[in-house]
């Protein structure tokens, strides 16, 4: 008994769909098998176009689903809908609490570093008109009031220029439409852009040449009152509780957004995203008395 190849006709992609062609090969009894004409059906299928990808994958034409008497069936909108809410619900949570939290952090700092330049600067300007007019204790506090007075200030500059540490919170995208299912994809698009912006923005604990440089500037403290005053202790008690307030500044600062990140991509990275590809597939299945042989691209 021969064999003989029987195409099916070509199945027409849906809009926003894989395209899916199936062959069947049954078992005949008139012509001998012919092998070029499976191997041509092959490199076909290979070399057909992938249709749009910006639907998600669960909307692919199905092999079975493409068999007479059957319908397409694919997932409903609405259970699409409730994948996109479970990742803005997500989303709209953690940068909420990222951003309360740079928000506290940032203001407390700004405001004991502000604090701290006004004190200092008055202390220092109530020993006396003359820097060096002041002999033993005198001159070496007050040398170390307006050196702490310009540390404050350093402070203060540097939360100035950078606000809330880089922390992004949700009022680029929380009032963005969501009535459509693109609406919804690009509200999503957009809380996923923030919530990678604050991970790139967040150094648990600060970078370690912060916590050098913090050492280094209140140690010159020390050497100003020290050497230039022979008053060690003064400048020893300042640059101590210097270097206090700057390592509590490095440990509290945000650094849930990193932590959050790899949250969301373990818990939803297993569902393929609108704008991703599928993979080309080909397998054989059952078919009457033949086999089946179906790729999908």
């Amino acid at each position: 008994m021969g064999h003989v190849l029987d195409e099916c006709p070509r199945l027409a992609p849906l809009p926003g769909r894989r395209v899916a062609y199936t062959a069947y090969i049954a078992l005949r009894s008139q012509a001998p098998l012919n092998l070029s004409r499976v191997a041509g059906l092959l490199i076909g299928m290979l070399a057909a176009p992938r249709a749009a990808a910006d639907l998600p994958s669960a909307n692919a034409v199905s092999p079975a689903s493409s068999r007479p008497g059957e319908e397409a069936t694919h997932p409903h909108p609405s259970d699409e809908r409730s994948r996109l809410e479970a990742r803005l619900d997500f989303l709209t949570s953690r940068i909420e609490t990222q951003r309360r939290h740079a928000e506290w952090w940032w203001t407390g700092f700004l405001n004991v570093y502000a604090a701290g330049l006004a004190v200092q600067t008055t202390r220092a300007a109530s020993r006396g008109r003359g820097f060096f007019l002041y002999p033993g204790r005198n001159a070496a506090e007050r040398a170390d009031l307006i050196y702490s007075a310009v540390k404050a200030a350093g402070g203060v500059v540097r939360f100035a220029v950078q606000p809330y540490g880089g922390i992004e919170g949700t009022s680029s995208f929380v009032h963005l439409p969501e009535g459509t299912a693109r609406e919804m994809q690009t509200k999503v698009a957009q809380a996923e852009h923030v919530l990678a912006q604050n991970a790139d923005a967040t150094t648990p604990f600060g970078p370690w040449y912060a916590h050098l440089l913090n050492v280094l500037i209140n140690g010159a403290g020390v050497l100003i009152t020290g050497l230039g005053y022979d008053d060690w202790q003064t400048g020893t008690v300042s640059a101590g509780v210097g270097i206090m307030m700057g390592e509590l500044s490095f440990v509290t600062q945000p650094w849930e957004a990193d932590d959050d990140l790899e949250a969301y991509e373990a818990r939803f990275d297993g569902e393929r995203r609108p704008s991703e590809p599928n993979e080309a597939t080909i397998r054989f299945a059952p078919h009457g008395a033949g086999l089946g042989l179906t790729g999908s691209f």
